[in-house]
């Protein structure tokens, strides 16, 4: 499973210009044991960017997400 394998992590979008330019680069931001990365490195924002969507692919919508917790709120297995 991806997210066992990644620190948790945020990609950063600023938006566009008026001419659909980037105002600032996309970032990742990582958080490690002992330390904390930034990077606007093409290829690691890409890797964390494919690692958010598996990741929301994986994810349950908002409706599966509610039974599933009053499942388990009530003791029924998954």
């Amino acid at each position: 499973m991806i997210s066992r394998l990644l620190p948790p992590f945020v990609v950063l979008e600023f938006g566009e210009d008026c001419r659909g330019n980037p105002i600032e680069p996309t970032t990742v931001y990582a958080e490690g044991y002992t330390s904390d990365m930034y990077s606007e490195k093409i290829g690691i924002v890409q890797r964390y960017t494919q690692a958010h969507k598996q990741i929301q692919q994986a994810a349950l919508d908002e409706n599966d997400s509610r039974i599933l917790l009053r499942m388990s709120s009530r003791g029924v297995p998954a």
